[in-house]
């Protein structure tokens, strides 16, 4: 289970917290796999033991960067446009969810 909780600086400096939340990730998704990760050359590779649906691009604040529905076992995401950091991808399979961070060099 992963736990994360967003700060909130409005305009003004006041922060805020949100609600801290849990991720539960499981196996019934398949294996995911993401790399290289740290990613240095602009794209991002993801395979899959069960065919893929959807996979989604975040950044930490929960900003969807990158949205398509996808088809099979195996894509390239291109990431050379992401400023540096860290950011969440969201893979939907025909078996469920997972979450996975991936860093951008």
């Amino acid at each position: 289970t992963n736990y994360y909780q967003l700060k909130l600086v409005d305009l003004n400096g006041n922060i805020t917290w949100s609600p801290i939340r849990s991720v539960l990730v499981t196996g019934n998704g398949g294996l995911i796999r993401l790399f290289p990760n740290p990613v240095s050359d602009g794209t991002l590779y993801i395979s899959s033991t069960v065919n893929f649906r959807r996979i989604r691009v975040m950044d930490v604040i929960g900003q969807v960067i990158l949205d398509r529905d996808v088809q099979g076992y195996f894509q390239t995401v291109p990431v050379r446009n992401l400023a540096r950091g860290m950011y969440l991808v969201v893979v939907d399979t025909d078996t469920g969810r997972q979450v996975q961070k991936v860093f951008v060099k």
